[in-house]
């Protein structure tokens, strides 16, 4: 991704200026936690305001997650990267 892209360092360009966020998928008890696999979450801005800051696309992340609890519904958010 380019300067600009959601993601991406204010001014970066070209390969490794991107940042990945993420939701760790699995299970376990409070002292053994097996994960499982992950899914991406998009960062956005506020619509609307051209100065707000990045946040978490929320309807976005609930949509993920909503999918792969019907592949997966044993699997939970046991973590983030």
């Amino acid at each position: 991704p380019g300067a600009g892209a959601v993601g991406s360092a204010p001014g970066a360009s070209g390969i490794g200026s991107s940042r990945v966020f993420g939701l760790l998928l699995g299970s376990g008890t409070s002292r053994i936690i097996s994960l499982e696999n992950a899914v991406e979450i998009k960062l956005a801005k506020e619509s609307g305001n051209a100065s707000a800051a990045m946040a978490f696309d929320v309807p976005f992340m609930k949509q993920k997650i909503e999918l792969m609890k019907k592949v997966f519904p044993k699997l939970d958010v046991v973590g983030w990267y």
